[in-house]
C-alpha cells in the first residue's frame, strides 16, 4: 500500500513538473517574439522592465479587477431595497364616515324628501276656515356613477420584486378612488359623478330655499379675523342639526381660526387632548379635509363649512371596488382593471351652513 502511495505522489510530481516546463517554454517563446518585435533586451538597463512584463504575463494585472468598491464595479451591485414603500398620504376629511350611506342592488336610489310643513293656524268657534298649506313632497333620484382604473404591471416584475407589488398596486388604487369620491363628495357637479354639497349655490342666511345653502361671509376676501362670523353660522344653524354637526375645515384655513380669540381674550380653538380625537372649535369637533377650496389672501373662497352629513348627505353604493386580474389581454403584462360604483347627494340643506371667506 505504501509503494502504491508513493508512486501515485511522483507520478502527480512528474505531471506537474512537465506542466511547468511547458508553460516555461511558452512563456520564453512568447517573451522572445515580444523582444523581436518591442525592442526589449535582457541587459542590465532592461532589467527592470524585464522583471515586470515577465510578472504581467505570468499573473496579468491585478488591480485591474471588478470591485464593488470602485466606481465601475459598484454599478453591478445591487443595492439593498427596504420591503416597503413610503406612501405619500392624502388628507380626505372622511365624509364617508361622516355621511348616511346605503347600499342598492340597482343603479339609483329615489328618496321621497318633505320640502316643507304642513301649515296651522288657530281659529275662533265660529271663524272661518280657509284652506291650509299642504306639506311638499318630492321625489329625490341619486344616480350611482362609475369610478375606474386600469393599471399594468409585467409578469416579470410580479414575479422578482421583493415587495407585494401587486397588494401596494391595489392599495393604491383604493385609495385613488377614495380621494375622487371623497373630492366629488364636496364640490362634484353631478355630471358622470356624485353631487357635491359645495356645488350648489351659496346665499346669505335667512334668504335660503331648496337647493341652495345659506353661508356667512367674514367681511375679507381670503380671510378670517373675528369670530362674529363662526356665531351667527351656530345662530343660523337650526337646533335639531347641531347634534351631530361638526366643522369641516380645509387646512390652509386652520392657522387663521386658531387665532381667533374672544373679546376677553380667551381661543375659542380647544386642543383635543385625546389621541385620535378632535379638535373643538366652539365645542364641535373640527374636521380637517385638502378637497375643501383652499383660504388664500385676496381670494373668495368656502373652505369651512358646519355641517350635519348624517342627516344632510346621502351617500350611495352600488357595490364596493371589484377587481379583475388579467394576465392575458397584454402580454408580458399583467392588467388589473378596478370598478367602483357610488352616487351622492344633498338630501337636507338646512343641515348645512358655509362660512365664505368674502368680503361681500
Amino acid at each position: 500500500m505504501t509503494n502504491e502511495f508513493e508512486n501515485g505522489l511522483n507520478e502527480i510530481k512528474t505531471t506537474l513538473i512537465d506542466y511547468h516546463d511547458r508553460q516555461e517554454k511558452k512563456l520564453n517563446q512568447l517573451w522572445a517574439a515580444v523582444g523581436r518585435s518591442g525592442g526589449y533586451t535582457a541587459d542590465a538597463n532592461g532589467m527592470e522592465n524585464d522583471r515586470e512584463l515577465r510578472s504581467f504575463l505570468r499573473e496579468g494585472v491585478r488591480t485591474k479587477a471588478l470591485s464593488s468598491q470602485d466606481e465601475s464595479g459598484a454599478y453591478l451591485v445591487s443595492q439593498p431595497v427596504q420591503d416597503q414603500i413610503q406612501q405619500r398620504q392624502v388628507l380626505h376629511g372622511g365624509l364617508r364616515s361622516l355621511s348616511r350611506h346605503t347600499r342598492i342592488s340597482t343603479d339609483s336610489l329615489e328618496l321621497l324628501i318633505d320640502k316643507k310643513l304642513a301649515d296651522a293656524g288657530w281659529v275662533a268657534e265660529t271663524g272661518d276656515r280657509p284652506e291650509s298649506a299642504t306639506p311638499e313632497l318630492v321625489r329625490h333620484k341619486i344616480t350611482v356613477h362609475e369610478l375606474y382604473a386600469k393599471p399594468r404591471i409585467s409578469q416579470k416584475l410580479l414575479d422578482d420584486a421583493a415587495i407585494d407589488l401587486e397588494g401596494w398596486l391595489v392599495d393604491k388604487v383604493a385609495q385613488k378612488m377614495t380621494q375622487l369620491e371623497n373630492q366629488s363628495f364636496v364640490k362634484g357637479d353631478g355630471v358622470g359623478k356624485p353631487k357635491g354639497f359645495l356645488s350648489y349655490p351659496l346665499v346669505n342666511v335667512g334668504a335660503g330655499t331648496w337647493g341652495s345653502i345659506e353661508a356667512v361671509n367674514t367681511g375679507h376676501n381670503g380671510s378670517i379675523t373675528d369670530i362674529d362670523a363662526l356665531y351667527t353660522v351656530l345662530e343660523a344653524m337650526k337646533p335639531e342639526f347641531l347634534d351631530g354637526a361638526v366643522w369641516y375645515v380645509a387646512r390652509s384655513a386652520v392657522t387663521q381660526i386658531r387665532r381667533l380669540k374672544t373679546r376677553d381674550g380667551m381661543p375659542i380653538w380647544q386642543p383635543s387632548l385625546l389621541l385620535r380625537e378632535p379638535d373643538l372649535l366652539l365645542g364641535y369637533p373640527v374636521i380637517l379635509s385638502d378637497d375643501m377650496p383652499s383660504a388664500r389672501e385676496g381670494e373668495v373662497s368656502t373652505p369651512m363649512v358646519l355641517a350635519n352629513f348624517k342627516r344632510g348627505y346621502q351617500i350611495v353604493d352600488r357595490h364596493e371596488m371589484r377587481l379583475l386580474r388579467d394576465p392575458y389581454s397584454a402580454k408580458p403584462f399583467v392588467e388589473f382593471y378596478a370598478t367602483k360604483r357610488v352616487g351622492g347627494d344633498v338630501i337636507d340643506f338646512d343641515a348645512f351652513k358655509a362660512i365664505r371667506f368674502s368680503e361681500v
